[in-house]
């Protein structure tokens, strides 16, 4: 859904490029057409993104010329406790009372609104959203995953909605950043039953397997290294595990720099971003498609 705004708007376009970022949604069970049910029954809710930052999501639409894909929006704004006291500039002291019961503010308008597209495909369950709108605002990808972790919890949606795991999708590097941290002392991953028909379908079957075969949602590993060892060395087996995790969970590791020093980094500090123009359609899909027509 594309943002129009009026000639007189003063917010003018300071930034001529979007940053996309991705999210994960893993829903356990997923039965065809769970994820657009899950986000529609979101869309009433009200969540703490960060801070004094509140947000919700609108209804998502489904894409005509792309069955199966749908558009909508993160709202971002600021809450206000009108009961807290109001600060009189002019004076450096809290505002008389009599200025304080002038001041009215409609009971359901917001203050510091802004706005990032999102485009959801379901086949892969994947969230696509501005992380850096057109007017260069910034939604962060850590703050994504909290806004949908909410708005898909089974505390907010019910315990008859399924469990949902949200996952910042990392660069394809980024195992391999945590795996060869030097001087590796711990390391941990944590894997969310995957979809066998994704990517790398071979590991994720058998990962999807493993976890099936337990009867489990979450498995959670944790090595450290022995202390007669300088650092761990990550199995083969290891390895698939961690690449699954990427983008079913987190992987995370601590080593130490070549002062000693603790270093520790996860996947979710390299999330895979895209840059597309704002010339590329009017609507963040036709952006993406514009770029990437393999979406």
């Amino acid at each position: 859904m594309e943002l129009n705004f009026g000639a007189g708007n003063n917010r003018m376009a300071r930034e001529r490029t979007l940053e996309i970022c991705a999210l994960n949604l893993a829903a356990n069970p997923h039965p065809e057409g769970v994820y657009i049910s899950i986000l529609r029954r979101a869309q009433r809710y009200l969540v703490q993104a960060r801070g004094t930052d509140y947000a919700k999501i609108t209804t998502p639409h489904s894409v005509s010329s792309r069955p199966g894909t749908y558009t909508g929006r993160i709202l971002i704004w600021t809450e206000i406790d009108l009961k807290r006291p109001w600060l009189d500039l002019t004076n450096e002291d809290e505002l008389s009372p009599g200025l304080k019961r002038t001041i009215s503010i409609p009971e359901n308008a917001r203050p510091n609104m802004r706005v990032f597209n999102y485009v959801f495909v379901e086949k892969n369950h994947r969230l696509y959203f501005e992380s850096k709108n057109e007017f260069g605002e910034r939604l962060g990808p850590n703050t994504a995953k909290s806004i949908f972790s909410k708005i898909t919890s089974q505390e907010l949606l019910g315990f008859d909605s399924p469990e949902v795991e949200v996952t910042i999708v990392p660069e394809v590097d980024a195992v391999e950043r945590v795996l060869t941290l030097p001087r590796l002392r711990t390391l941990f991953i944590r894997v969310t039953l995957p979809n066998p028909d994704t990517a790398s379908p071979a590991a994720r079957k058998r990962v999807h397997d493993r976890l099936k075969k337990a009867k489990a949602r979450q498995l959670e590993e944790r090595y450290i290294k022995s202390t007669d060892a300088e650092q761990l060395e990550p199995t083969k087996e290891i390895q698939e595990l961690a690449e699954v995790a990427a983008e079913n969970g987190l992987v995370r590791g601590e080593g130490r720099d070549s002062d000693g020093k603790k270093v520790e980094v996860s996947t979710e500090r390299y999330p895979k971003k895209f840059f597309v123009g704002t010339g590329e359609g009017g609507s963040l899909f036709s952006r993406l498609l514009a770029a990437f027509p393999s979406l």
